[in-house]
């Protein structure tokens, strides 16, 4: 699929809203052009399979069924013939997320294809649920983004806009077999924008890889099975702090550390070993103060990432 940019197209008109009659602003790296797309492309997939509850069956805890247009999720291993909706204890009623060009809700996922948006960082993307289970039950954005449930098609402009183009979570070119170690990127990111994750983690300049124009090259190949994804800036922009070390000591005790700046609210991304932190249960945000709920231990490392 096409990589879609935060990037302009002259001639559309700006907008302070999105209709399905819009169009967006796609970059396609095999023709090397910016292509106009239109809003509905990603609203018109249907469910194919059936979810309805039959009363024969038996269901295992968290499977999802419908029945009598409401959606349950199972609290327990269901016998046979528990119908939802008789028995707290059994079934709880859980909302239908809508799929298409809305905001991600938590909820039940049920069509074939999945389109949600989502903002990180002050800049909203398009998002399609490349997990392939159905009913797909969504509960945290961020850990399942992480965990590659999630696939980032790109930042995008609706009606012109802004001048910063993005690539999210590209599969660079290149054998994932145990023995290759080069990666090739789509484009050349700007200096330190780019974003590496193995299996979901964050990995560091230097002691993971190096970077060279497009190339990416492992100092450790990555085994057969594993995931490389990338994410880039093609632009320079003073408004993006990229994995900076917070100043403070990593010693065990130690649970404050400052940035270099002052994040816009809910733009910082914090990184412990390479895995994104939840600002809600591992750490607190004040103006340029990081406090953790459990020190980091001597030898881990620390990265921020945000928005100024």
């Amino acid at each position: 699929m096409a990589e879609l940019l935060n990037k302009r197209i002259p001639g559309l008109d700006p907008s302070s809203g999105i209709t399905l009659g819009m169009l967006l602003a796609v970059y396609n790296p095999t023709n090397d052009k910016t292509e106009k797309i239109s809003v509905s492309e990603f609203t018109t997939s249907v469910s194919t399979q059936n979810f309805e509850w039959l009363t024969d069956t038996a269901y295992n805890e968290d499977d999802v069924v419908t029945r009598s247009g409401k959606w349950w999720q199972a609290q327990q291993a269901v016998s046979a013939n528990i119908a939802p909706g008789t028995d707290v204890a059994y079934w709880a009623e859980i909302s239908k997320s809508p799929s298409g060009f809305v905001f991600w809700q938590a909820g039940v996922f049920t069509e074939d294809e999945v389109f949600v948006l989502y903002e990180i960082a002050g800049i909203t993307y398009i998002f399609r649920l490349d997990n392939a289970t159905r009913p797909f039950v969504s509960t945290d954005f961020e850990d399942e983004f992480a965990s590659g449930d999630w696939e980032a098609i790109g930042g995008i402009t609706v009606g012109g806009g802004g001048s910063i183009s993005f690539v999210d979570r590209e599969t660079p070119t290149g054998a994932v077999n145990g023995s290759n170690d080069t990666f090739v990127l789509s484009d050349t990111p700007q200096a330190g924008s780019e974003y590496v994750f193995l299996n979901g983690i964050l990995q560091t300049v230097t002691d993971d890889y190096t970077i060279t124009g497009d190339t990416i090259e492992f100092v450790t190949p990555p085994e057969t099975g594993d995931k490389v994804r990338v994410s880039f800036r093609l632009t320079a922009s003073a408004d993006f702090v990229d994995k900076e070390t917070p100043t403070g000591l990593i010693n065990g005790s130690n649970d404050t550390f400052v940035l270099s700046d002052t994040p816009i609210a809910g733009s910082d991304h914090i990184y412990l070993n390479g895995i994104l932190q939840d600002s809600a249960d591992d750490y607190t945000i004040a103006g340029d103060t990081v406090t953790f709920a459990t020190p980091p231990e001597t030898g881990d490392t620390l990265k921020a990432s945000f928005r100024i």
